[in-house]
């Protein structure tokens, strides 16, 4: 019998998880199941299932991570129209077990082409802890989650088979005259509801960007790679190892594409550390992601390629910010998010003097 997908927290039963789980649970069974709400996501909803247990070995899981499409309408039908419920669901499919970066194990990947129906039920990670958006971090867990993004880009860092997975998003001029569509129809209703809290000075930032987005998505450096699309702090779970080394693993793959890593890299300094802390360090910061790609094999990629692609990235954050914002619920913690990211991805994209690369 094939295993019904339960697109919503309440078919999240503990039949259904005695059957999602059986591979763990061997001929255990799951008696009793409790759903709470965890994390800040946006266009998907999570839920930590608490679970008791019969019959099943010691080293089988009495808490998992349920993974469904947002119950927000708006939110929903914008997971569906950017296709970030597939793209995840794929990443886990094709990637996520071959790959070093550090991600929850996948129990089950459960996909409607049709629907858009989804549910992913991974390990649950705790005690780690989320990041924080709005406060930012500090520069050495910057410099541990850079190292752990190196995971993911470097192995297929060139690879020219990645082509021939078509399900992943990429650029090209239909795709990008959309993604330019899409800005300049929400950039006027974004500047209403943010323009005061960004300036004048920012607002002509975003301005600008939207005038010559097309041209900018079709200018992406090479070479291409394996990408998260929304590499930040709120997709980051920090922890420790028995020995008390730091670690961090990553989630939230709804915007996995083929592009440059470098994009990846801008998109989470410029936000994550406060500017004052990322003007300080970035330049070290973007020497740890240089050596750790050319370490792990990536050939033919100079520092000033890696610096190059490093200041075209200071717009991938805007564009997601700008888009994102006004295509998702509005909440509060969401607008105060979208505020700093906002606010942060411009400053960084002035400081390099990114507009230069815009013309």
């Amino acid at each position: 019998m094939a295993l019904p997908i339960a697109s919503r927290p309440e078919q999240i039963t503990p039949e259904w998880l005695t059957f999602a789980l059986a591979s763990v649970l061997r001929t255990g069974m799951v008696r009793e199941a409790k759903l709470e709400p965890v994390g800040t996501g946006q266009v998907g909803d999570t839920y930590r299932a608490l679970l008791t247990l019969e019959g099943a070995p010691p080293e089988a899981p009495t808490t998992v991570i349920a993974k469904m499409p947002a119950e927000d309408e708006t939110s929903r039908t914008t997971g569906v129209a950017l296709r970030s419920y597939e793209l995840e669901c794929r990443f886990y499919q094709h990637f996520a077990a071959n790959l070093p970066v550090r991600t929850p194990h996948c129990h089950q990947v459960l996909f409607d082409e049709e629907t858009h129906d989804f549910v992913l039920l991974f390990e649950d990670l705790a005690p780690a802890v989320q990041g924080d958006q709005i406060e930012g971090c500090s520069v050495d867990d910057a410099a541990l989650a850079v190292e752990e993004m190196t995971k993911l880009h470097s192995p297929h860092f060139a690879d020219s088979k990645l082509s021939s997975f078509d399900w992943l998003n990429r650029r090209n001029p239909e795709t990008s005259a959309q993604i330019a569509g899409i800005a300049t129809v929400v950039l006027p209703g974004f500047i209403e509801r943010y323009g005061n809290a960004l300036g004048p000075e920012l607002v002509e930032v975003y301005e600008k960007l939207t005038t010559n987005l097309a041209s900018w998505l079709d200018k992406a450096p090479g070479p291409l790679t394996i990408t998260h699309g929304d590499f930040r702090l709120d997709n980051l779970l920090f922890g420790h190892t028995p020995e008390g080394k730091a670690t961090v693993a990553v989630v939230d793959f709804q915007g996995v594409s083929l592009g440059p890593g470098t994009s990846d890299l801008a998109y989470f300094l410029g936000a994550s550390l406060l500017p004052e802390a990322r003007r300080d360090n970035e330049d070290e910061l973007v020497r740890i992601y240089h050596h750790a790609m050319t370490a792990s094999g990536a050939e033919n990629f100079s520092f000033d390629d890696c610096w190059f692609g490093y200041r075209y990235g200071t717009f991938a954050g805007m564009i997601v910010t700008l888009v994102a914002s006004m295509m998702v619920e509005q909440t509060d913690r969401g607008d105060e998010m979208f505020i700093a990211m906002g606010s942060r991805h411009a400053q960084h994209a002035v400081d390099l003097e990114a507009l230069e690369l815009l013309g």
